[in-house]
């Protein structure tokens, strides 16, 4: 069985991945659709529709759901996942996070394929000033590692939790420093 100082350890590293793989997504959200900006200001009316509908409300989305996951960051680090097991009253908080967590990594994923998709596939020859156009790579995979890295972590960190819970109840709470 895992010792309640290793969970505590695996609950602390669990959180430090979370919080790394939402900042990093909350910051590749930021940046993401500036590398298409050219696409919308100098394509063609079927480019400037697919930027303003598809990629600007794809990129809204995913940066009001990074908001919501740093808040939510915030209410868990109150809980000190460092010094104390999940309670009856965290856990569900903890499960409610962690679940949020995993199904926007994969929705975003699921939408970035399909954007990248578009772009990869369309015609740029035909655009004057978009013939050699390329969108910048960086932040698209940025976007997608985040959002995989933050769907496994929170996978993982719901087992983590699970067994930090599982202690708390056969322990009755005690903290450990």
């Amino acid at each position: 069985m895992i010792k309640h100082w290793n969970i505590l350890k695996l609950q602390n590293y669990a959180f430090i991945g979370f919080t790394c793989f939402t900042f990093l997504l909350f910051l590749a959200t930021i940046v993401f659709s500036t590398s298409y900006y050219n696409s919308y200001l100098y394509g063609n009316e079927e480019l400037v529709e697919f930027y303003t509908n598809e990629l600007q409300s794809f990129n809204q989305q995913a940066f009001i759901f990074c908001i919501v996951l740093v808040l939510l960051f915030v209410v868990c680090r109150l809980f000190q996942p460092k010094k104390y097991y999940p309670t009856f009253i965290t856990f569900p908080i903890y499960v409610v996070v962690l679940l949020i967590g995993i199904i926007l990594g994969i929705l975003i994923v699921v939408q970035m394929q399909e954007i990248i998709r578009f772009y990869q596939s369309y015609d740029f020859t035909g655009i004057s000033k978009l013939e050699d156009f390329t969108g910048n790579s960086f932040f698209p995979i940025l976007l997608m590692f985040s959002s995989i890295g933050l769907a496994v972590v929170n996978a993982i960190s719901l087992v983590i939790y699970s067994f930090g819970f599982w202690k708390f109840i056969k322990g009755r709470g005690e903290a450990y420093a």
